[in-house]
Parts: structure tokens; C-alpha cells; sequence
């Protein structure tokens, strides 16, 4: 049930963030799945293959909701990758990212998706992360192609795709961005409440064009 959920708030067209993204699928053997190595291997992967599409547009982002890193064997790998990912103009983004805190939210479901104020900490609230939508939200189902799913809550799993998407758009707009520069703008675009700093979609993608046209000749 977790796939379909996860790529659709990515990218689905339906209710993704980024419709007009491509979606790769790597996966993880679930033997081994708790050690930092076989995560560390696809992102190579991903990396190698970049070097190859000449012709089209290469993979930017990659959106794992999975986040216990830190706890698995050969984190420093994981982190050399990460950072090897970004160096190649690839940015990670995990339910453990060291970057950026992120804290999923629920939404007032008769409230308007796009007010602030209709949003309230999710599970595992934390008030210094920046908050995510997460919760009462559609996404694609595992039951069938035209099948969906309401969920009433949500937590990182969700988080994560929606900023993957974001990722995306930022691409979109401006392909020469640094991984970096993209995390900075989450926080620095992000809508103060009393709740806690929430994403701000709108904010986010004008200041990144705004930093694309400040480069601009």
C-alpha cells in the first residue's frame, strides 16, 4: 500500500505535487533493507545513469520515506552518498533529513487546503520542523489503477513525496539550482504561525525564480 501513495503525491496527475514529473522506481531488497548500504548502491545507480540520458532530462531528485538512517550500519556511507548526490546536482530527501526538519500535518477537512490556519501538528509533532501537509488528503490506491484513498492522517511516508514534488518544480524552474540553495528556500519562504513554520508552495517557487532572474545576463 505504501508505493502507490507515496509516488502519486509526487507526481501523480491527479494529486501529485509535480504532475508533469517523471517517475523512476528503484527498489530495496526488504532482506537487507535496514543497512545504509543497499540505499547507498541506488543512489549510485541513479547517479551512473544520469551520465547517460544526453537526451532527456535527468533524474534531480530522490524521495525515500524511510528515515532511520542514522541507526543502520555504514551511515558514514549513506552520508558520503548523499553528499556525492548533491555534488551532482541530485538532492536526497528522506524522513531523516539532517538538512531540513520536516513534521507532517493534518488539515482541518472542511477548512481550505490553502490557508494556514486550517492546518494543526500531525504524528510526531515537532515545532521547530517545518510543516508539511500530510494528513486528510487523496492519493492514489494499491487496490487498483482507478482507485483512490482518503487518508484522515498522515505521516513522514506522506511528508516526504509532497517535497520531493516541490523539488521537482523547483527544477522545472531553474535546472542550474544547487541542492542546497533548494532546502535553504523551504525554511526561508516558509509561513510563520503559531503552530510552527509551515511550507509554502506559492513562496517557495517565487523565490526560485526569483534567484534564477537575479542570475540572469
Amino acid at each position: 500500500m505504501h508505493s502507490p501513495p507515496v509516488c502519486s503525491i509526487a507526481v501523480g496527475v491527479q494529486c501529485g505535487v509535480a504532475p508533469k514529473a517523471a517517475l523512476y522506481f528503484y527498489a530495496v531488497p526488504p532482506w537487507n533493507w535496514q543497512d545504509n548500504r543497499p540505499w547507498a548502491e541506488q543512489i549510485d545507480k541513479i547517479i551512473e545513469l544520469n551520465k547517460t540520458l544526453t537526451d532527456q532530462p535527468k533524474i534531480r531528485v530522490v524521495s525515500i520515506s524511510s528515515g532511520m538512517f542514522s541507526q543502520w550500519p555504514h551511515f558514514d556511507l549513506w552520508k558520503a552518498t548523499v553528499a556525492k548526490a548533491a555534488q551532482n546536482g541530485i538532492l536526497v530527501v528522506t524522513c531523516g533529513n539532517t538538512s531540513t526538519s520536516l513534521a507532517p500535518l493534518r488539515r482541518d477537512p472542511n477548512g481550505n487546503p490553502n490557508d494556514p490556519a486550517c492546518y494543526r501538528p500531525g504524528r510526531y509533532p515537532r515545532p521547530d520542523a517545518l510543516g508539511v501537509p500530510a494528513g486528510n488528503r487523496t492519493t492514489a490506491s494499491h487496490q487498483g489503477p482507478d482507485q483512490y484513498t482518503y487518508w484522515v492522517d498522515g505521516a513522514m511516508s506522506w511528508a516526504v513525496p509532497y517535497m520531493a514534488g516541490l523539488v521537482a518544480l523547483a527544477f522545472q524552474v531553474d535546472p542550474e539550482i544547487e541542492p542546497a540553495q533548494i532546502t535553504e528556500l523551504w525554511t526561508a519562504t516558509a509561513t510563520k504561525t503559531p503552530g510552527g513554520p509551515i511550507v509554502n508552495p506559492p513562496g517557495f517557487i517565487e523565490a526560485v525564480r526569483s534567484r534564477r532572474d537575479q542570475k540572469s545576463p
